[in-house]
């Protein structure tokens, strides 16, 4: 059992909700997800409150899984109606609040006060990445208001008195009315096999209200539908097969298969295979075509040369192009996330090759994208590079990248490509402030020259060189040292 003291708020300062504690307290022990919460105090002393006039700073040493930090900072400004900008540590001018993770979705969270008092729990956060970015809002303010301390308080005094002994009632007279009966909850449908809408074994169309739906509409769902050119109805609860289109309005669940597009206008669970096009409004399966699109969330993964989701990717997306709001793992030339990370960088190799590009990616991923110039040797090469990396964030201010690159050479007079550079490497980042860091580290290369020319970019030899069919390699170990902002 967590302890608790309580001291009689000063004079001037804001008198915590004793409520609110309540409800956050009643809501950590009834949520499904936060059985395993355990609350502790590092130091029981009463915090300040929290004001809109004053500005608190958030500090995170680690990022839980699937929270993204800056929807977590936008939900502690709104619990705590005040101001919170991110900081690298804590300030002893303002109020700071500072998210540790101890493992998994197990996390601290401390709210150190201007003048050094010190509060803090542990929780186990939820799997739902809302319900956890909200849990922790809840969380935060509880500790900057202290309402728990004073809730505990109560509570405590409550215990501590001695219990009423109730005075022990006659029975009663005549008939004893039964207890009532709670109310049936409500229960949403699941969308496969929805309510509204009669439900056929199969059906076959040539073309929408071409066959089947002819005589019964196309207001139905079906267990098997089967449609020569193309087929519309309001729900699929099995299998679909189309020689051109599938159209269902309100919802999917099973298998579509068609020759050119899929189009379901609500939630998808299952499959979805075309030869150019599949549509869903929410996807907790896969998708599989040319071109992939899904206008809410994604379960699943979505496979095809352009990946488009208008919400998180919880998952996979495999492509060309890949687009999301956040994806847990995606994988292409092009990946473009609307509430990803975005920082600038600038690296030298010791080739002597000179680098300057963005780094875009959401959650561990990333992509690196960059252009530079060679200007020492013979003569001088413009350079084109993309990569791909993981992010492994250490402490608040060290990480870890693990990137491969690839950079394309072109010689600065006739524009020809003429050298290509394979590269693995590993690099230690350390932040210098909020948005700057500094980073360095090793790295392998493999050049490969085009012209039969050996490459010759290492300046204390190779270790290995290769000759043949007009092409020349050469393999050196290597380091990169570099500056990254944002």
């Amino acid at each position: 059992m967590a302890r608790t003291i309580a001291r009689p708020s000063p004079p001037g300062l804001q008198r915590p909700n004793v409520l609110g504690g309540l409800l956050l307290s009643l809501h950590l022990i009834t949520a499904p997800t936060a059985i395993g919460a355990v609350i502790t105090w590092a130091s029981p002393v009463h915090a300040e409150g929290a004001s809109q006039s004053k500005e608190v700073l958030f500090v995170l040493d680690g990022v839980p899984e699937d929270v993204d930090p800056e929807r977590a900072r936008a939900a502690l400004a709104r619990e705590l109606a005040a101001p919170v900008t991110r900081a690298d540590h804590a300030s002893s001018s303002a109020g700071t609040l500072t998210l540790s993770v101890l493992a998994g979705k197990h996390i601290r969270l401390a709210y150190r006060a201007a003048d050094g008092r010190l509060t803090e729990r542990e929780i186990d956060l939820p799997a739902e990445p809302e319900r956890a970015e909200e849990v922790i809002a809840l969380l935060a303010g509880n500790l900057v208001r202290d309402e728990a301390a004073e809730l505990g308080a109560a509570l405590k005094k409550r215990v501590e008195k001695p219990p009423v002994r109730a005075p022990i009632a006659a029975p009663p007279v005549g008939p004893v009315n039964p207890p009532a009966l709670p109310a049936p909850v409500a229960v949403a449908p699941p969308a496969c096999g929805r309510e509204g809408h009669p439900r056929h074994l199969a059906g076959l169309d040539f073309l929408p209200f071409l066959g089947t739906s002819t005589f019964v509409g196309v207001g139905v769902s079906r267990r098997l539908s089967l449609n020569i050119l193309g087929g519309y109805t309001a729900g699929l609860d099995g299998l679909e097969l189309g020689g051109l289109v599938n159209i269902d309005a309100e919802f999917t669940c099973g298998v579509q298969m068609a020759g050119l597009a899929n189009l379901t206008f609500g939630p998808v669970q299952g499959a979805q295979l075309a030869g150019i096009l599949d549509v869903g409004g929410r996807l907790d399966g896969v998708q599989a075509g040319l071109v992939n699109l899904v206008t809410g969330d994604v379960v699943g993964a979505q496979v095809g040369l352009v990946n488009l989701a208008g919400g998180r990717v919880r998952g996979a997306q495999i492509g060309l192009v890949n687009v999301s709001s956040t994806s847990t793992f995606s994988l292409g030339l092009i990946n473009i996330f609307r509430d990803g990370r975005l920082e600038l960088d600038a690296w030298g190799q010791e080739s002597g090759l000179l680098m300057a590009g963005i780094k875009h990616g959401s959650g561990r991923f990333h992509n690196i994208y960059g252009v530079g110039v060679l200007p020492f040797g013979a003569r001088a090469r413009f350079s084109a590079a993309m990569g791909l990396g993981v992010h492994f964030p250490l402490t608040d201010r060290l990480f870890l990248d693990l990137d491969a690159l690839d950079y394309a050479l072109f010689d600065a007079s006739s524009i020809a490509a003429t050298l290509n550079i394979a590269q693995a490497r590993v690099v230690l980042g350390a932040r210098l402030m909020r948005k700057l860091a500094v980073y360095g580290g090793p790295s392998y290369n493999v050049a490969t020259s085009w012209n039969g020319d050996v490459p010759a970019l290492s300046p204390y030899g190779a270790t290995f060189t290769n000759r043949g069919g007009g092409t020349a390699t050469q393999g050196w170990p290597g380091i990169t040292l570099g500056l990254q902002a944002l």
